[in-house]
């Protein structure tokens, strides 16, 4: 008897064993017919607590135990009093920590190509709304207006968000970026190119889709997260977009202009973060903020940007948002002119803003000294 226990013993030991191992293991998910590609999700470490929303004002918790190393974290706040910056630090929804060095907490910052995060999140909700389908669809057939060059019937709206258009800058700036730009056009969805122009036409392809200036409907668009913002024009370069019934309407920047305060802008992230959900409010598709926060696929670099505490890869470009890898950690932001963002950073449920003005270069301290303290100060404890 009790050597039939024993073997009965023995043989669920090697059962348990060997499910474990295959549990675990890359071949369960080749059974199970899951793949790993560029856009599998970093696993989410277990949250501290539920993820809640904020009101009006947001929710604060204590940054120890919300698992922050107050060295580094103080180390954080003193670039940011030397950025004259402001910003928030958000977890699971509860605020940790706030600097407002550049001014008053509701100040509203041109948050320049940050912009460019938010016109693609106006893409996501006119796919919500039924403007667009998908964004495989060619622009021209849902813009009559558009033209960008001999490839002009290629382009799709998901060129357009992922900078793979093949269209040239037609506006020159007068800096020494200028020098840079492509001088030919190329097939649609072969070449990258970061250029405002493609930020430009989906912000023109918005605005007749909807008939009425874009700052309008995204101030009704993010009324529930409780957001106020306003969006600019550059009239010596962006013409009125004339709609279906041959109204003109002014054409707000796609790549630049929009006014956020940094706690605001924090919201977005935190959107996000939620995967387009607002406490129930469904504001953009799941799928859409998954397709943003994946990279394109068409080589962007690569570089490396150097930091204060080592190196940050730059990686790959999603829908808008960029994507950043330190000591294992991946991070995807909008990044405005002046060293301006709004990180978020999916395995850890954080997002950072940082605003400041971006005409004082003596502000310009940037992602790569703000990234590598953000996930230390997370790593550390």
């Amino acid at each position: 008897m009790y050597k039939s226990l024993a073997t009965i013993t023995k043989t669920l030991a090697i059962l348990s064993t060997v499910f474990f191992l295959f549990a675990t293991s890359s071949f369960a998910d080749e059974v199970a017919g899951k793949t790993e590609d560029a856009s599998a999700e970093a696993t989410p470490r277990p949250t501290l607590r539920p993820v809640v929303f904020p009101e009006r004002e947001w929710l604060r918790a204590d940054a120890k135990e919300s698992g922050f190393d107050l060295e580094i974290l103080d180390r954080i706040t003193a670039k940011m009093k030397e950025a004259k910056a402001n910003g928030v630090l958000i977890r699971d929804g509860y605020l940790i920590a706030e600097w407002n060095f550049g001014g008053p907490a509701e100040k509203r910052f041109d948050i320049q190509s940050c912009t460019k995060s938010i016109t693609s999140l106006a893409v996501g909700k006119a796919i919500m709304d039924g403007r667009i389908p998908n964004v495989d669809v060619l622009v021209k057939d849902y813009w009559p207006d558009f033209e960008a060059g001999p490839y002009t019937d290629k382009i799709t709206f998901r060129h357009l968000l992922t900078m793979t258009a093949g269209i040239l800058q037609t506006t020159r700036y007068g800096t020494g970026q200028d020098k840079q730009l492509p001088k030919e056009p190329a097939e649609p969805g072969t070449r990258y190119n970061y250029l405002n122009d493609q930020s430009k036409a989906l912000a023109g392809a918005l605005t007749y889709l909807y008939g009425r200036e874009l700052g309008d409907v995204m101030n009704e668009t993010l009324k529930p997260l409780g957001i106020s913002m306003q969006w600019g024009s550059e009239p010596r370069w962006d013409p009125d977009v004339v709609a279906a019934d041959g109204r003109t309407i002014r054409l707000n920047c796609g790549y630049s202009r929009a006014h956020f305060s940094a706690s605001d802008l924090a919201r977005v992230g935190h959107l996000y973060l939620q995967k387009g959900l607002w406490k129930d409010n469904r504001i953009i598709s799941e799928k859409f903020v998954k397709e943003s926060l994946t990279p394109c696929g068409i080589p962007t670099g690569p570089r490396q940007e150097v930091g204060d505490d080592g190196l940050i890869l730059t990686g790959g470009y999603g829908f808008k948002w960029r994507q950043h890898e330190y000591d294992g950690v991946t991070t995807w932001g909008m990044h405005g002119y002046g060293q301006q963002f709004c990180v978020i950073i999916p395995e850890y449920d954080v997002v950072m803003t940082k605003l400041s003005n971006w005409r004082d270069k003596s502000t310009w301290i940037g992602n790569n000294t703000f990234y590598p303290l953000l996930i230390r100060s997370l790593k550390t404890q």
